[in-house]
């Protein structure tokens, strides 16, 4: 077994040495979009399926400046993607941190054999810096993903894809090992070049986002294991370098790895898992998409297994909310359909029994029957308007006003339509952006709200409303598909009822679903909401977990007033502050958690994870080091985020704590009576820079 990794990579440990690796093809032909650049952002190496993508060859893009090849459309005066693009890597040279961006418009001019001009696409980018022994950037790494086809919903034929590009990827492997030899003419001069070139790839493969491996094509062992292969596994390359799957998977999943991997060896085929689920050495779940493929020695025999396999858990989540908001707007529009055909029928019944009513004035009988009817299409009626609203096609009359003035205004109207043993309180937010909506269709929409918190609490309880000004930020929008970035007033509405569990909010905003007893609600009263919200440009989201409450807030975009420069300026330089210090992460939601703990490390924080209260427990009393402990207040398990905190305050009084909700502060405090000045919050979301000043400030009050 290996116990240390040359500079090219190879396992030099132990009593067998590992063949030499060819870095160039590995990196060349990893089925992945990269290319590296200098810190003078001068091209020095593409992957070819980043060519591909960007319909470039190597020989026309090495060496030269990357706007060069890749400049902004001149027919498009909105084109942002050369501006965009530079402000990021700038970022990486400053800071020397990996810095991720948003999904980029930015067009790739085509080659004149494809009839020229622009062809609009869609990137997923991210950079990432490779360090020199200095601490210096040397190269970056510019990854891609083309999302163009998520982003348009344009369906691919994934099957003839996958086909063609293992059939390329194959033919270029065989020509690059027939070619090899005769591409070294001057032995002595092309060592030196050659030991530089597996340096520098060496360096990149490390830094590739995902899980880079290799495997011997004869004993199956591993042979190579990148840095992210590390984060995903939880196993350090040290423990894995010389073994086999048998090491560490029982002995049915290890078996169904090796016939995997015998096939692609011995059909050569590239092969490409969509989606696999592992458990990694901590015991979390992960969803990986793996590829797969033989290379060969310059005789054509197999010589290595090589594997590229990319944690596509966080994609995974946005695909579902993408299936997801496709559902609801696919009933909204079915919706929206019936009910205005519905409409139209109502028109006609109503007209007919007006008359009716007219027609038998005089007899008692008759006229009741009649009446009756039209009560009753009149109520068919206010059921077609929420329909219209959940599909979005109600006529809405916006005017400017403040929220605060919305819901301070019903406060009458609340407090008499919702039962005495509930406790209401409004609580305004100071200088709050006023909105632009329909003030009619929000004030429905807040009694929906509050009529089924006090649904959800039959044994009374209580109702906050809250307002803030909210930045939803390019982070907040890359884990929602729905959220545009920018400013928002929101408004909260939460209680202390029942909750509701997972497959619940999932199906919530949905017209006619409902929890509530046959005859006790149509069914309409949340989706009327979404549609309102929806068709305001806004964004509404849903806390809630089984016994612990409810929050729904809603976001309406802010109608920006005179903005002082100094605050974004502020909020920059502090996410730009040096800092210092261990963070213990506590937080049930991977997603969340990762999120969590990125953020934390690009602020310069050394960062422990853990999933639930008893392991971060277990991580102190082993004698794990932290300056401050960081977790939900709301985690299954048998133990919340304020019991935690009780028993670190009482076992370890130096150690901060900061807990984080997407529940009502107010109910959060409310809800333990040990909740003391000790014990700070932040809601959810928060930014980077709010984060940032809030540990900054425990941190350094001593």
């Amino acid at each position: 077994m290996a116990d240390s990794l040359n500079a090219d990579g190879l396992n030099t440990g132990g009593a067998e040495t590992a063949p030499s690796v060819d870095y160039r093809a590995l990196f060349e032909n990893a089925p992945g979009l990269h290319l590296v650049i200098d810190r003078h952002f001068t091209i020095v190496a593409a992957s070819d399926a980043y060519l591909s993508a960007t319909m470039t060859v190597r020989r026309a893009i090495v060496g030269r400046h990357l706007f060069d090849v890749f400049p902004d459309d001149p027919a498009d005066p909105a084109a942002t993607g050369v501006g965009n693009l530079r402000a990021s890597l700038e970022r990486v040279l400053k800071f020397r941190q990996p810095d991720p961006m948003a999904v980029q418009r930015y067009s790739i001019r085509r080659p004149d054999s494809e009839g020229g001009g622009f062809e609009e696409r869609y990137w997923s980018p991210l950079n990432l810096p490779i360090l020199d022994a200095g601490g210096e950037v040397r190269w970056i790494i510019h990854r891609v993903e083309d999302v163009t086809q998520l982003v348009g919903q344009q369906p691919v034929d994934a099957f003839q894809q996958l086909t063609n590009e293992q059939q390329a990827i194959i033919d270029r492997l065989r020509s690059i090992n027939r070619s090899l030899d005769r591409e070294i003419l001057d032995r002595k001069a092309a060592q030196q070049e050659l030991s530089q070139a597996r340096q520098f790839l060496n360096l990149v493969i490390e830094n590739i986002p995902g899980m880079v491996y290799a495997k011997d094509a004869t004993t199956l062992r591993f042979i190579l294991m990148n840095k992210g292969g590390e984060q995903i596994l939880g196993y350090s390359r040290e423990e894995m370098i010389g073994k086999t799957d048998y090491d560490f998977l029982p002995k049915v999943e290890a078996d169904a790895y090796t016939r995997r991997d015998l096939e692609v060896l011995a059909s050569g085929e590239l092969l490409v898992i969509p989606e696999e689920e592992i458990v990694n050495r901590a015991g979390e779940k992960r969803f990986i998409e793996t590829k797969k493929m033989a290379v060969y020695d310059p005789r054509g025999r197999p010589e290595f297994l090589l594997c590229l396999s990319e944690d596509i858990s966080a994609r995974r989540d946005l695909e579902q909310q993408l299936r997801q908001s496709q559902r609801l707007d696919a009933i909204g529009r079915l919706t929206g359909g019936m009910a205005h055909d519905f409409n139209n029928l109502l028109g006609v019944i109503t007209a007919n029994l007006d008359f009716l009513i007219e027609k038998v004035e005089g007899d008692e009988e008759a006229t009741s029957f009649a009446q009756d009817a039209l009560d009753g299409a009149l109520r068919g009626h206010e059921l077609v308007k929420r329909m219209l609203a959940f599909g979005r096609q109600q006529p809405l009359q916006p005017e400017v006003f403040s929220l605060n003035d919305a819901v301070t205004g019903m406060k009458g109207l609340l407090r008499r339509t919702i039962r005495e043993d509930i406790e209401m309180s409004v609580i305004p937010a100071v200088r709050l952006s006023p909105v632009v909506a329909d003030k009619s269709q929000l004030e429905n929409a807040i009694l929906n709200l509050a009529i089924n918190s006090a649904h959800a609490m039959p044994n009374g309880g209580k109702l906050i409303l809250e307002t803030e000004n909210v930045r939803l930020d390019d982070d907040y929008a890359a884990q929602n598909l729905d959220v545009r970035p920018g400013d928002y007033a929101m408004l909260a509405v939460s209680d202390t009822g029942a909750g509701m569990a997972p497959e619940v909010i999932d199906r919530a905003f949905e017209p006619f679903f409902t929890t509530k007893p046959v005859g006790a609600g149509s069914g309409l009263g949340l989706s009327m909401v979404y549609g309102f919200v929806k068709q305001s440009g806004g964004h509404i989201k849903i806390y809630s977990e089984l016994g612990h409450g409810t929050t729904i807030r809603l976001y309406l975009p802010a109608v920006m007033q005179d903005a002082a420069p100094a605050d974004a300026v502020s909020a920059a330089l502090e996410e730009r502050r040096p800092a210092t210090g261990t963070v213990l992460v506590v937080e049930d939601e991977e997603n969340l958690r990762r999120a969590a703990c990125k953020m934390l490390k690009s602020l310069g924080y050394t960062v422990f994870e853990t999933a639930s209260g008893p392991e971060a427990l277990t991580y102190l009393r082993s004698g794990g080091r932290a300056d401050l402990l960081f977790s939900d207040v709301v985690m299954p398990g048998g133990m919340t985020g304020l019991e935690l905190a009780d028993i670190v305050r009482g076992t370890w009084p130096r150690l901060k704590i900061l807990l984080t909700s997407g529940y009502s502060e107010v109910l959060v405090r409310e809800s333990s009576e040990r909740l003391d000045d000790g014990i700070h919050l932040i809601g959810k979301p928060y930014r980077k820079h709010e984060l940032a000043t809030k540990i900054r400030e425990l941190l350094e009050a001593g």
